[in-house]
This record gives structure tokens, sequence and C-alpha cells, in this order.
């Protein structure tokens, strides 16, 4: 007997070979140097003694809203930086995923389509194939020598529109290149969403993390809605809590609210000991924040310092976690990040995983001071062999 299992949960039959090479190498205990983490414990920080202590209860009070004191906090958070949210729109969540999987079920049907852009993470692409949306794919137009090296073609968007299409993705500073839009380009995708009613959904996981003068990431003029959680906020990606919040352009649609408490009425799925602790996060929320900062900012500066080749040009980011390097190589991205976990034990992301079409790696600022030191001399030695 077949399984009934649809298309959309078609993967590819076998595993691609970066994967095999760490598998191997995890399987026979060999030590590696990760560059991918997106964790802070796994970089070796550790900030213990701000965490609360997750209550013991048996006491559960269900509240698709979500618990009273934790919604407050993060109210006050969002006023830290500027922004009036109304509370009656915010939502809690069990994280990214479900905020936007719950965002598909109300705003869209089978068939209707998603834009999204790239280069982006590709776990949006996913969830939403997974709920029978198509999805067009717009890639950025990479600008060299721009501070703003990305920017959304107008006409392309325009073009990727048609009747179907019900929501935008953007994720706000972008993940890997951890940029925003300029306010012109942010200007004229505003005017396009509201000339075709389609709603903008912005994942803000990295706002809180600004490497330049830039200020927290503006909110846009037309209907939106916008992602956060504590994974990237405090560095806790195992609590499993997000939240999102509603804005709305003109009168507020009280019919939308409703039915959005009912899906997560459904579910009911951020654990109730968990959002009791979470409350008390927000008050240890820079002291948390700064720790994370001084290991992005100490490893930015080595690698200003570092890479200096032309062969291997970083592009510094406004915020975020990772850093584009590209790279001048006449094999593909993919290829070399083979070569460097088989022979160097190195393990980063080819630029081929986010959807770079110009040749990048990708690593993560949030790596272990030395290991970031001897990943980084391995890679100029490797491409100091012209490849």
């Amino acid at each position: 007997m077949n399984w009934p299992v649809p298309d959309k949960f078609s993967f590819p039959a076998e595993e691609n070979e970066l994967s095999r090479i760490l598998k191997s190498k995890k399987r026979n205990h060999q030590k590696i140097i990760d560059l991918t983490i997106s964790s802070p414990y796994r970089g070796g920080l550790d900030f213990r003694e701000y965490l609360p202590k997750i209550p013991i209860t048996e006491e559960y009070f269900p509240d698709p809203k979500g618990e009273s004191n934790l919604l407050h906090s993060i109210l006050l958070d969002y006023h830290s930086h500027g922004r009036s949210v109304e509370p009656d729109s915010i939502f809690l969540t069990s994280g990214t995923s479900e905020s936007i999987s719950v965002l598909i079920k109300l705003f869209t049907n089978p068939g209707d389509e998603a834009i999204l852009l790239s280069p982006g993470y590709p776990l949006f692409e996913e969830l939403l194939n997974w709920e029978s949306i198509r999805v067009k794919k717009l890639d950025m137009e990479f600008q060299p020598g721009i501070k703003s090296f990305w920017r959304i073609n107008i006409p392309s968007l325009e073009k990727a529109i048609t009747s179907k299409t019900k929501l935008f993705f953007l994720v706000q500073p972008n993940n890997p290149t951890g940029m925003t839009l300029n306010p012109d380009n942010k200007r004229e995708v505003e005017m396009l969403l509201e000339k075709h009613g389609i709603l903008i959904v912005l994942d803000e996981v990295f706002s809180d993390y600004n490497h330049t003068n830039k200020s927290y990431p503006e909110e846009w003029d037309v209907n939106s809605i916008y992602l956060n959680g504590i994974s990237k906020k405090f560095g806790l990606p195992g609590w499993k809590l997000g939240w999102f919040y509603i804005k709305w352009k003109e009168k507020k649609d009280k019919s939308v609210l409703d039915r959005m408490e009912h899906i997560l009425d459904t579910y009911l799925n951020v654990s109730y000991p968990i959002q009791l602790a979470g409350s008390q996060l927000f008050q240890f929320r820079e002291a948390i924040q700064s720790r994370i900062r001084n290991r992005l900012q100490t490893n930015l500066d080595r690698l200003r310092n570092e890479l200096k080749d032309e062969s291997i040009r970083p592009f510094f980011p406004d915020f975020g976690w990772y850093i584009p390097l590209k790279v001048e190589t006449g094999f593909s991205t993919e290829r070399l990040a083979e070569f460097l976990l088989y022979h160097e034990d190195i393990y980063l992301y080819p630029g081929e995983f986010f959807g770079f079409k110009e040749k990048f790696f990708v690593i993560s600022l949030l790596s272990n001071e030395e290991d970031l030191q001897s990943s980084i001399v391995k890679i100029k030695n490797l491409f100091n062999q012209k490849l």
C-alpha cells in the first residue's frame, strides 16, 4: 500500500553532499568548527544568571491571546523602540514558524500566491508550500559598492503580482545580508502593495542587533504584520516563544482579530510555564543583548582586520548575526563548502542555501572567536591557491 502523501511533501530523494559529509563526521565524533551556529550558547556565551526559573505549576489558564504580564512586557518593549502597538492586536505563538503558519491559514486559500525575496532564509518557502500556496521568488538587485547593496526592483515586483497574490514576505533586517531597504525603495514597495491590496508580513527577529548608527526598523505605511520572538531577542531558541502584531493602515477590522483568536484557540501551543517565565526576561534584555553584541562586534572587527584580500570580500551587515563573504572563484561555493568541511573540518553555509546568485559564503558572527580566527586563516590559504 502506498501512503497518500501529496506532492507538496516531495522532498529530494537524497541528501546533498555537504549534509552527508557533516553526518559522517558527527557519527565518527570528529571535531567540527561550526560557523553556522544560531544559538549563543553553542558559541560559548553564557547568561544563565539572567534567566528566570521556569515555574513548575499545575495551573493552566488557556488564553489564545497569551498571558497578560508577558503581553504587557512585549508592549513595553515595542514602546521603548518608539512603536505604539494596540494591546488587542498582538498574539503569542510558539515561534516564528507557527506565526507564519497561522497567518497563511487566515489570509490565504489553497492556490493563492505569495512573494518571497532572494537572498533569504528558506523557511518561508517550505511553510507556504505545505499550505498549498504558490511561491513566487523575486531576486533582489545586487548593487556592489553601495551600502544598501540589495534593493527590490519595482518593475519586477509589479510583474510578479497577480490577482491571486495575497502576501508579501520581507525579513527586516534581512537574513543573511543584515540590510534594510533604503527609504526610497521602501516607499516604492509600499505604494505598489497598497495599489494591489497585498498584505506585507515582516520578520524582525534581528532588529535588536544594530552594528551601525541606523535606527530600529520603521513600521510600514500599509496594512502589515510584524513578527518577533525570544529566539533572537534573548538568544533562547529552545524556549519556543514568539509573537506578532497587526498594524492597520486605516480602520481596524475586528473580524480579523476574532478569526485569529479562533485559530490560536484551536492550537494553544505556547507553554504556560514559559509564558509565566517569559515576562521576567524583559528586565534583563539589555544585559543579555549586550553580551551577544560584544561577541558580534569582536568578530566583525576581526573580519575587518583579516579580510582585506580582494578574493574574499565581507559585506558588513547593518544588523543581525550573520555576514556574507563574497568570493572570487571558478568553483561553486557549494563545492568549496564541501571541500572545507571534508578536508579542514570547517562547516559554513554556501550562498546557494540562501538563494545568492553571486558567489558568497555565509558565516555566523556568534562563532567562538578562536574558531573563527583559525577558520579564516585556513579559508584565506585556500583562496591564495587561486581557486
